[in-house]
C-alpha cells in the first residue's frame, strides 16, 4: 500500500512541477503561436516571444505559405527569426504602412499598390529592413534585429510571385 501511494505522489510531482514551472515563466514572458494553412500539406507558423528588453518574432515559411498574424509586439527591439522551409529563395521585407483613419479613405495592406505581381515597395510604405533572397535559401535561417517605432508593419516576400500569392503579414507595433 505505502509503495503504491509513493507511485502515484511521484506521477502527480512529475505532472505538477511542469505546469509550476511555466506558470513562473508566463509572468515574464508572453508568447503567441498562430499555425496558417494556405493549401494542403503547405503550413506556415509565428511565434512571438515578448521580454522586457527584446521581443523575438519567429516565423516559418514555405514556397506558397507566409504567416497570417495580425498580433501586437511593444515597440523597442524586435528580433525577427526567419526559416525557410520551401525549396526556393524568399525574402522578408519590413514595411511600415499607414495607420488607419476613422472616416477617411485609409491604407489598406491588401490593396497596395502593385507592379506586375510583385508589391510597389516605393509606393506601399517606408521600408525599414530587409533580409535578402540570398541569405534566406533553401533551408536557411537568418536573423534580423531592428527597433520598431509604435505602428502598422507589413512582413512581405516581395521575390517573383510571392507577394501575389499572399505571402506577406501585419504587424502592429504598440
Amino acid at each position: 500500500m505505502n509503495s503504491k501511494l509513493t507511485r502515484i505522489s511521484i506521477a502527480l510531482s512529475l505532472l505538477v512541477f511542469p505546469i509550476s514551472t511555466q506558470s513562473a515563466v508566463a509572468h515574464h514572458t508572453r508568447e503567441h503561436s498562430i499555425v496558417a494553412h494556405h493549401e494542403p500539406g503547405h503550413k506556415a507558423s509565428f511565434d512571438v516571444s515578448i521580454t522586457p528588453d527584446l521581443t523575438k518574432v519567429k516565423a516559418t515559411i514555405t514556397d506558397s505559405a507566409w504567416p497570417i498574424i495580425s498580433t501586437e509586439v511593444p515597440a523597442g527591439n524586435v528580433e525577427f527569426i526567419v526559416s525557410n522551409q520551401g525549396k526556393r529563395a524568399h525574402e522578408m521585407v519590413i514595411l511600415k504602412i499607414e495607420e488607419p483613419m476613422v472616416g477617411k479613405a485609409s491604407q489598406n495592406e491588401n490593396q497596395l499598390p502593385l507592379n506586375g505581381t510583385q508589391l510597389d515597395l516605393a509606393g506601399s510604405g517606408t521600408k525599414i529592413a530587409k533580409i535578402e533572397s540570398s541569405e534566406l535559401t533553401n533551408g536557411a535561417t537568418h536573423k534580423l534585429v531592428t527597433k520598431l517605432a509604435p505602428g502598422r508593419y507589413l512582413l512581405v516576400s516581395n521575390v517573383s510571385e510571392d507577394y501575389e500569392k499572399g505571402m506577406k503579414s501585419l504587424l502592429i507595433v504598440k
